[in-house]
């Protein structure tokens, strides 16, 4: 049970004024006596004492207790969080620039979500720190840290880049201040028509073929030419050239709707492609990865681009993989289906074979020199002769559907000879001639001699002149182990001759001189000065020999 004491003190107003009512307060003379009483029990004199009446005191409530408690809290945290949102004075300025390290996002595959790359640089002090280079497009990170080996106010800082590619390290002055705010945001965001960028392909950067391993590759992939291998071999471009990536080359296609001008784009970008080849049709490859397992195929012919992958660079075997990039559009129309201009090929030799049997040619005959059995006509066929430049054989019928022209002509109409109307010898001394004046016009300058000099060797040497009587005139005598005919620019000497005049040495395989010719640009006008004394000639001639003036 509550004492009295404890009832008073947790009592509120209403309860103290009930009990005041209840109870009658003490008069005058029992408060003396309970004041006398009080003096005597504390042991004071009466003299030093004095008499007050006090207000009754309440006791808080224990809750008030919490309560008190909390609120001291609350100001305590409230403290805290003041003092710790507090600035730091911002350091003094310094001349040397803060340490940034940046990262770079490069571009590829079709993933067009933007990249953010940010870079903070934080405050060089301590014997070791570190900066962070945060990268938002993947999990990997790259870290740059310094360390500072020496003492705090002396030395070199040395950062170091770890990176998926390696590490690299530069040295800063030690009083490098930087803050610890980020000091660089890039922002890189791709657009759905990006400009086309290149890379270069590390395995190919630093090393190319040599011309011997060139000439092997081609030997085992024939027909194959490595072109940009030759262009580095010939310093056209230098090994590390950049090369388009598969990426490149789908924007060129979503970009452009026309084959013609898909070729033209990407041969600008990358004029010398890896390999062309092909048998029939062009085949022109663009090696991706700087290797034959992934690449890009064209077929200017057939208007078409493949991306091709295969483990054995093979793109022809059935483990290759294809996908089909562009394709000339299809139509609903039939196609009109337009002849080709040559019907076949054939060699030199097979048309004067067919030339010993000229009573007997028919059509049936040239059948087997088509490139098809659809190319194959009775009305009019053109065959192109492969080992003589630009020689063809034409093919006209008559009316009952015999022939009526086989001849062999050339693109510019120099030669012509029909091989059905000319005797077979005609036709074969006709095509030596041929030859032989082509082989004089493409034949190489070894040298200059004068017209004085030609005059001198005909007289002294005549049908004996050699190769070796001509080493003052020529250039590099090595040119006679190399070529069968060796052509020379006839000057001016004591007299003047025609602008355009030659003197072309013909050498047998065991390399005696056949033939001195001296002749004119189209040979229309020409002398063997091995067989014909000039100056009897000259003195002939009232007007004077055709090589003069």
């Amino acid at each position: 049970m509550k004492n009295i004491s404890d009832i008073l003190h947790d009592a509120d107003d209403k309860t103290i004024e009930n009990i005041a009512d209840t109870y009658t307060a003490a008069d005058t003379k029992a408060q003396k006596r309970i004041y006398a009483k009080s003096i005597e029990k504390l042991n004071i004199a009466d003299e030093t004492s004095e008499a007050f009446i006090a207000e009754p005191a309440r006791r808080s409530p224990a809750r008030r207790s919490a309560l008190i408690i909390a609120a001291c809290f609350a100001v305590l945290g409230g403290a805290v969080a003041g003092l710790l949102k507090m600035k730091a004075p911002s350091p003094a300025p310094v001349d040397i620039q803060p340490v940034i390290a940046a990262t770079a996002t490069t571009l590829t595959g079709t993933d067009r979500a933007e990249t953010t790359t940010e870079t903070t640089a934080e405050n060089v002090e301590n014997s070791t720190e570190s900066l962070k280079v945060n990268t938002s497009t993947g999990k990997n990170k790259a870290v740059v840290t310094t360390a500072d080996n020496s003492s705090k106010n002396t030395g070199t800082k040395r950062v170091q880049t770890t990176a998926a590619n390696g590490t690299t390290s530069a040295k800063l002055p030690n009083n490098v201040k930087t803050t610890s705010k980020p000091i660089m945001t890039m922002t890189v965001k791709k657009t759905t028509a990006p400009a086309v960028t290149t890379t270069a392909t590390k395995a190919n950067s630093d090393k190319h073929m040599t011309l011997a391993e060139i000439e092997e590759w081609e030997r085992k992939n024939v027909p194959a030419t490595l072109v940009r291998e030759r262009a580095i071999l010939n310093g056209e471009i230098s090994a590390n050239s950049p090369r388009l990536t598969l990426y490149d080359i789908q924007c060129m296609i979503e970009s452009y709707s026309d084959f013609r001008n898909i070729y033209s784009k990407i041969r600008d970008n990358q004029p010398y492609p890896d390999v062309i080849g092909g048998s029939g049709v062009t085949l022109i490859e663009y090696w991706i990865d700087g290797s034959r397992n992934d690449i890009v195929l064209i077929c200017p012919e057939g208007e078409s681009i493949f991306h091709i992958t295969s483990a054995d660079g093979k793109f022809y075997s059935d483990n290759a993989i294809r996908e089909e990039l562009y394709t000339e559009p299809r139509v609903t129309t039939p196609p009109v289906t337009v002849k080709p201009e040559f019907a076949g090929q054939m060699t030199i030799d097979e048309v004067l074979e067919l030339a010993k049997n000229r009573n007997d040619l028919q059509f049936s005959n040239f059948r087997k020199y088509c490139s098809s059995p659809d190319y194959y006509d009775t009305s009019h066929m053109k065959f192109r002769i492969i080992n003589l430049g630009d020689w063809y054989l034409t093919l006209t019928a008559n009316k009952d559907r015999t022939i009526a022209v086989c001849s062999i002509v050339d693109n510019v109409g120099h030669h012509s000879v029909d091989i059905c109307r000319t005797q077979y010898q005609e036709v074969l001394n006709s095509v030596n001639e041929w030859i032989y004046t082509e082989a004089i016009e493409s034949a190489p300058i070894g040298g200059s001699i004068s017209i004085d000099d030609v005059l001198r060797l005909n007289q002294e040497k005549g049908e004996n002149l050699l190769p070796s009587d001509m080493k003052p005139y020529t250039d590099d005598f090595n040119i006679f182990g190399e070529s069968m005919l060796i052509k020379y620019k006839v000057t001016d000497g004591e007299i003047k001759v025609i602008d355009d005049l030659y003197l072309t040495l013909t050498l047998g395989s065991g390399r005696p001189l056949l033939s001195a010719t001296l002749h004119n640009k189209d040979l229309s006008d020409n002398t063997d000065i091995m067989e014909y004394d000039l100056s009897r000639m000259i003195a002939a001639n009232s007007e004077k020999a055709w090589f003069l003036e």
